[in-house]
């Protein structure tokens, strides 16, 4: 890949507009409110596109594009239960977040239960977004490594520094302006990547004919080696999609930051 000075101005440029972002929201955070769920005061437009950055974020551009090479259209099938449960987040987990008045789920489990299930929620719920976040930093640090040769580690050091910095002094204002933006981003990337490689490829009809049997197909074996029916489907679904929708804090707050129970479905 050929970097240029121009590449070089555009993340710098990007990655100080964040900051600022942060520094000048943070400077307006007068309470709990806004500092957790943006007083409640953001359209739902706003929330649906930050809540973008979190189902298509690095690791899924990543490891789903790696999953299709290898693979074939079977990369999709963890997604498929999202439909299911997306559904039942939207009928029964908004309303019961959204109208408890809460910010964060450990305050939810001790409302509903007591205060040894908020610890024990809260213990679950950092080692549960310790692993989903450690595995995005070490994706961007991946690709800085692959686009600058940038060592691995500094660059999931430098992303997680930025990343506390604008939203521990912004809260959950800069975090929805900076993720409605990068949602622009990714999604705009992300089709060209897709229409670019498609091209590439001689067309949808050529890129078709010349893939392996196998991976023109959604579905794999019940128990595939290497991509089995069932951890695929069922794995992905109740250990990982519910607890994406009904337990991610970053899900949950970006969802209460709506200005009605409405909007946030």
């Amino acid at each position: 890949i050929n970097i240029t000075a121009l590449d070089v101005l555009i993340v710098v440029i990007y990655m100080v507009a964040v900051l600022g972002i942060g520094v000048y929201f943070g400077s307006r955070v007068k309470s709990h409110g806004e500092f957790f769920v943006a007083s409640k005061k953001l359209p739902w437009w706003v929330c649906a596109l930050a809540f973008t950055t979190v189902l298509i974020s690095a690791h899924d551009i990543v490891s789903y594009s790696q999953t299709g090479f290898e693979a074939g259209f079977v990369a999709y099938e963890t997604y498929l239960d999202d439909l299911g449960f997306g559904l039942l987040f939207v009928a029964v987990g908004i309303p019961i977040y959204y109208l408890s008045g809460v910010y964060t789920i450990p305050e939810f489990m001790e409302r509903r239960f007591d205060k040894k299930t908020r610890i024990a929620s809260s213990i679950a719920e950092l080692l549960f977004m310790l692993a989903l976040m450690s595995f995005n930093a070490y994706s961007i640090g991946y690709v800085l490594h692959a686009i600058w040769g940038l060592n691995i580690l500094v660059g999931v050091l430098l992303i997680s520094l930025a990343t506390a910095i604008y939203t521990t002094l912004g809260g959950m204002m800069s975090v929805m302006v900076t993720d409605t933006i990068q949602s622009v981003f990714i999604l705009a990337g992300g089709l060209y990547i897709i229409f670019a490689g498609v091209h590439a490829a001689g067309g949808i009809d050529t890129m078709v004919t010349h893939l392996p049997t196998g991976h023109r197909s959604l579905f794999t074996d019940l128990f595939d080696p290497n991509y089995p029916q069932l951890g695929m489907f069922f794995g992905g679904a109740f250990a990982i999609t519910a607890a994406w929708y009904f337990a991610h804090q970053g899900n949950v707050q970006k969802i209460l930051a709506a200005r009605t129970m409405n909007q946030a479905r």
